[in-house]
């Protein structure tokens, strides 16, 4: 147990630290955003989005422009892309929800092992080597996944395009790859069995 003027630092230690990220987190953002502005403004980019031409892989049909009334301009109905839209987040959802049961079952194979008195080399070792080797293969798999219900989308400018494809690879890179702590996480909260066990001290 913590002394009174040991806790005391140590909550001191963590206000301070936790100042710092907001003031660091902060500084960083605003001199990224003045960055961008400033390459932006350099190479001519600024609102480039407003002039970006429609990608070749882009299908719509034409329609009428109010302005001149001529057969120039590319439509694709946005209800179209909201359906494929949900098809792929619930594709998300599966992949996540395998992703974690993998993980949950890795985790109680170690406790497992731990309990049968296994050598530290295989309580450690091969629990980590298959998450490893999960992680890689969901990751891997929904690479293909990701990208072909994004084509599917059918963006209209290649910006659309890839800010689709990088917050659908983003979303799930993170869960996939840090799901374990959250899970462990919520083990040792809900759960103060595990809170003295030793195989979730070595997972965190």
């Amino acid at each position: 147990a913590y002394s009174d003027p040991a806790l005391y630092i140590f909550k001191a230690n963590r206000i301070i630290l936790s100042i710092a990220t907001v003031i660091w987190t902060t500084l960083y953002l605003e001199k990224w955003k003045l960055q961008e502005k400033q390459f932006a403004t350099r190479y001519g980019t600024d609102n480039c989005e407003a002039s970006e031409q429609l990608r070749t892989e882009f299908d719509g049909q034409f329609q009428r422009d109010i302005s001149n009334n001529n057969f120039n301009k590319k439509f694709y109905p946005e209800s179209k892309r909201n359906k494929v839209r949900i098809v792929s987040a619930i594709v998300i959802a599966i992949t996540i929800t395998l992703s974690v049961i993998v993980t949950l079952a890795l985790l109680f194979l170690k406790t497992y092992l731990l309990k049968q008195g296994q050598h530290s080399i295989i309580v450690s070792g091969v629990p980590g080597i298959l998450n490893f080797i999960a992680v890689k293969f969901f990751a891997f798999s929904y690479d293909y996944v990701a990208k072909y219900f994004n084509q599917r989308e059918n963006h209209e400018t290649l910006t659309q395009f890839e800010d689709s494809l990088i917050s659908k690879m983003y979303l799930f890179s993170f869960l996939n790859t840090f799901n374990s702590y959250f899970i462990i996480g919520l083990l040792r909260y809900f759960d103060g069995e595990f809170s003295d066990n030793k195989s979730w001290d070595e997972e965190l």
